[in-house]
């Protein structure tokens, strides 16, 4: 079972992030990883970021999005293993929004910069986080990512172009706003993963080793918050850079949706398994949770 203790949560709510040394079942984890390293090995040459890796690949939508490995993947978003934990923090009523993979090959995977998800994330209220799934060992030698503890109580910080070509985002945070030496790595071993709020400022190192630093990250956001699909079409500000958020599919993964706002048929063209997969999840959490009462 991957619960946590009622002192990690505290912990995820005082450091704004969680390394719970919690490891996902076989049952869960290892189609996962499969479809991971076929989705790698489609994608070598390509940058480290591979997007929108839970859904198949579409007429009409971009051709870096999507993959035919796609359902092992998103089967895991949507399982009690990750959701467990998720829940806890994040509340009973659940909306997952993106995931994507970061394979930082050995000796080449780029510097991700410090930055807070916050500025890419178009909901409103920010009301979020992210699980980073490890694929492989994941550790300093190898580009891990570094969390800065309490980074995430003062709410979003301004970002700048860094105009830098070996990073693999073009936006870093001002070191007067935090102290980069306060920052924790997350050295995961694979099915473990770590949790961290939308606010709380990360970034991590080149991988300047012979190894590949691969992990799956999955983003959800309370139901009570607004997707705003028409972020992308304001073309950000300057707190909240262009999402590409008016094509891509939602779903509630706990509970029910909260915000009536929230646009949950949209982009979901050739996913009707991903929404059966999502909906059966919250129907048997449901019936697990009247069992137990």
């Amino acid at each position: 079972m991957t619960r946590l203790t009622e002192a990690q949560v505290q912990a995820y709510r005082r450091d704004g992030f969680l390394l719970p040394r919690l490891t996902i079942p076989p049952e869960d984890f290892e189609p996962a990883r499969a479809a991971a390293e076929k989705i790698i090995a489609d994608n070598v040459g390509k940058p480290d970021l591979i997007r929108q890796v839970i859904v198949p690949k579409r007429p009409g939508f971009p051709a870096d999005e999507g993959n035919p490995f796609h359902e092992p993947l998103f089967r895991l978003a949507v399982s009690a293993a990750v959701l467990d934990p998720v829940e806890q923090v994040l509340g009973p009523d659940i909306i997952m929004f993106t995931a994507f993979m970061i394979a930082k090959p050995g000796g080449a995977g780029a510097e991700v910069p410090w930055h807070q998800d916050g500025h890419y994330s178009p909901h409103r209220p920010l009301d979020g986080l992210s699980v980073w799934i490890a694929l492989d060992d994941v550790d300093t030698g190898n580009g891990c990512v570094r969390f800065v503890p309490g980074s995430h109580v003062n709410g979003l910080i301004p970002h700048y172009k860094e105009g830098r070509k070996d990073i693999s985002t073009n936006h870093n945070i001002d070191r007067r706003y935090f102290d980069p030496d306060n920052a924790v790595d997350a050295i995961l071993k694979p099915g473990q993963f770590s949790m961290h709020g939308i606010y709380t400022i990360h970034g991590s190192n080149p991988n300047s080793s012979n190894r590949r630093r691969a992990g799956f990250v999955i983003d959800y956001m309370s139901a009570k918050s607004h997707y705003d699909r028409g972020a992308e079409e304001k073309g950000g500000t300057e707190e909240r850079a262009a999402a590409a958020t008016t094509r891509w599919p939602i779903w509630v993964v706990r509970g029910r949706n909260r915000n009536p706002l929230n646009d949950l048929e949209r982009g979901h063209e050739g996913v009707e398994h991903l929404d059966r997969i999502a909906a059966e999840a919250v129907e048997r959490h449901e019936r697990e949770k009247m069992a137990a009462a």
